[in-house]
């Protein structure tokens, strides 16, 4: 019986991912899954603040409940559940930390 010759793309094998590209990876599926299981006014409150923080800034409570058309006492309310979890730090009236990030 005569062998047929491998396909030329048989000796491809696909790449793998740099170490920058593989801790990119890790960081995003474990923020999907955490964001998976937030309840979604908590999940509003974490990705508002966090795009806050990442800018350099440390919002206010109002600014969060103002950017989110949400009352300052609801958003506090949410916030101080959040904080028994330890998913959010809030310091004098402004978010300090979120999802991982902090300003300090």
């Amino acid at each position: 019986m005569r062998k047929l010759p491998a396909h030329p793309l048989s000796s491809i094998r696909p790449s793998r991912p740099t170490p920058a590209k593989e801790s990119t990876l890790i960081i995003k599926k474990a923020w999907e899954r955490y964001v998976a299981e937030v309840p979604p006014d908590q999940n509003e409150i974490t990705r508002t603040s966090f795009s806050l923080l990442r800018r350099g800034e440390m919002p206010s409570i109002s600014q969060v409940a103002n950017t989110l058309g949400r009352s300052r006492s609801e958003i506090e309310s949410l916030l101080m559940q959040m904080a028994d979890t330890g998913s959010v730090t809030v310091e004098k009236g402004r978010i300090t930390g979120v999802g991982g990030l902090s300003s300090t």
